[in-house]
């Protein structure tokens, strides 16, 4: 047997003579290291000293596969994760995938995004903010401030006051405090139904409203000037938004039955058929015009039979005014 290759860790080479009276061992070049080794230049091929193999071949098949493996299984990683993400917007709603992803989207409510207007001013600028959504159900207030968050490319990170608390509402601050002085970017915390937050509550969002750690915005169905303590009120723009029309919900149910991204043309609606959609979507019951709704936790009072007043005592348990209490005084001085 030759001697080793210098500079060659564990190289041996061997003769013809060598591979026959070894038991058939196939001859290797010299210079090649053992055990199949794999390096820049590819696999290697080489006798098998660790592994009891003959010729290596087993080392050598072992080296093609170690030498694509990382490759191949960063391949098959991104090929899983495009599946996961297809699968999971497939599961989505139609009304999630459907989402608005810009201010043009949006449909209704153009008082607040036509040219001009207060929130488009706000977005297309990347000014700081800090809104209160109000309006009734189903107008858009959770859209909107998703598509903020898209417009201005800030973080989104949705609460819901009525299962979250004090503790919620911190650990996001905390997190958008780092993320801030990392890299600079801002979160956006939406807190629907942000009325259903007591006074402790809401108080603990004024920090980080009046230093700007967050983009707060509030969505509301109660008038904010009962429902809202009034430092958070203060510090906040109010935008009012109307329910939608007919038309509007037209272009949203023709929008989903011809995107892609909705039901693709696969399903078409006949003209009554749509028309009836829009019927049942205007006869959901949503609340009244919240400038026409009383205070909480007062009752309007039946209105006086002589002047139509409404009295204003919480106490009152009938028509009082000044009209009827002189002429009801009257009356029972006489009978007596």
């Amino acid at each position: 047997m030759a001697e080793p290759t210098e500079g060659v860790e564990h190289a041996v080479t061997l003769s013809p003579a060598d591979a026959t009276s070894g038991g058939g061992e196939a001859p290797t070049p010299a210079g090649v290291p053992s055990g199949g080794r794999h390096d820049d230049r590819g696999p290697q091929r080489g006798v098998g000293a660790t592994t009891g193999d003959p010729g290596g071949w087993w080392s050598a098949a072992a080296g093609v596969r170690g030498g694509r493996y990382g490759e191949r299984v960063g391949d098959q990683d991104s090929l899983f994760e495009d599946a996961r993400e297809r699968a999971e917007v497939a599961q989505q709603p139609l009304a999630v995938r459907m989402r608005p992803r810009g201010l043009d989207e949006v449909v209704g409510q153009q008082h607040l995004l036509r040219p001009g207007a207060p929130l488009r001013r706000l977005v297309e600028s990347d000014a700081p903010m800090s809104l209160l959504l109000w309006g009734p159900p189903g107008t858009g207030k959770t859209t909107l401030a998703y598509v903020v968050s898209l417009a201005t490319k800030r973080t989104f990170v949705e609460l819901s006051a009525v299962t979250s608390g004090v503790k919620d509402v911190r650990a996001v601050v905390e997190q958008a405090r780092r993320e801030l002085g990392m890299s600079g970017r801002q979160t956006v915390l939406f807190v629907d139904e942000v009325h259903r937050f007591n006074k402790t509550q809401q108080d603990a969002l004024l920090p980080s409203v009046e230093n700007r750690w967050v983009t707060f915005i509030g969505a509301t169905t109660e008038n904010p000037f009962f429902s809202v303590v009034s430092p958070l009120l203060s510090r906040s723009l109010l935008l009012s938004l109307e329910p939608l029309t007919d038309d509007d919900v037209s272009a949203v149910v023709r929008r989903a039955l011809t995107e892609p991204r909705g039901l693709g043309g696969e399903v078409t609606l006949p003209d009554d058929t749509e028309e009836h959609l829009v019927r049942l979507a205007a006869a959901t019951p949503v609340a009244r015009s919240p400038t026409s709704r009383p205070p909480p936790g007062r009752r309007r009072a039946a209105a006086c039979p002589r002047c139509r007043s409404r009295s204003s005592s919480r106490r009152s348990t009938g028509p009082r005014c000044a009209t009827t209490a002189t002429a009801t005084s009257t009356t029972t001085s006489r009978a007596r």
